[in-house]
């Protein structure tokens, strides 16, 4: 009659170390394909809040001007700038427009656009009205710097120079908290009146 044989010692250390390494490169494995996963979304987010700041800036300071001529009048500048006072601060940016509602007149609208630090430390581009509360329209935006001007017949003017009376756009640029910029061209229908803030 013969014995059941089963594994040695030997056998059973020398299959034990094989599955760790298996289990190890698995291991390995997964999480590189976390560190991965977690890198791409990161970038995704922040390619997504880099085009709604860059979308939010055009669309809004772009509205500068509107219904002027058409359902309204309005007086002095629909632009009004003012430039930062050292590098590291943002510029501030205030708009007017004309907005109808169901009212007989147009009401004028004024927004302001720069960029704060919120109660928390984090940097923010806010978005405010005479009258309201400072509202952050998009977290993690350091920087709003004016770049250029454009005048009615296409020149770029400098901030820093002479600024013209009226311009048929402006080039800003965000700058964000991972250390990435975006430029944006902000243009109007027709020539608008600039001033300083």
């Amino acid at each position: 009659m013969s014995r059941p044989r089963g594994f040695t010692l030997v056998e059973l250390l020398v299959g034990l170390s094989i599955l760790a390494v298996l289990l190890t490169a698995v291991l390995q494995w997964t999480q590189g394909n976390i560190r991965s996963y977690r890198a791409v979304s990161e970038m995704m987010q922040r390619n997504e809040l880099e085009s709604i700041a860059r979308n939010v800036v055009i669309r809004e300071l772009s509205l500068a001007g509107y219904g002027a001529g058409f359902i309204g009048e309005l007086s002095g500048p629909v632009i009004e700038i003012g430039l930062a006072e050292s590098p590291g601060e943002s510029d501030t940016f205030r708009i007017s427009y004309l907005e109808e509602r169901w009212s007989d007149e147009p009401v004028r609208r004024q927004l302001t656009f720069d960029v704060r630090r919120d109660a928390h430390g984090q940097y923010n581009l806010y978005r405010r009205e005479p009258g309201a509360t400072r509202q952050p329209a998009v977290q993690e935006v350091t920087g709003l710097r004016l770049v250029s001007l454009v005048t009615p017949d296409g020149q770029l003017r400098s901030p820093t120079g002479p600024w013209p009376e009226t311009i048929t756009a402006f080039v800003v640029e965000l700058s964000f908290s991972w250390e990435s910029s975006r430029f944006a061209y902000v243009g109007f229908a027709a020539p608008q009146q600039l001033g300083r803030l």
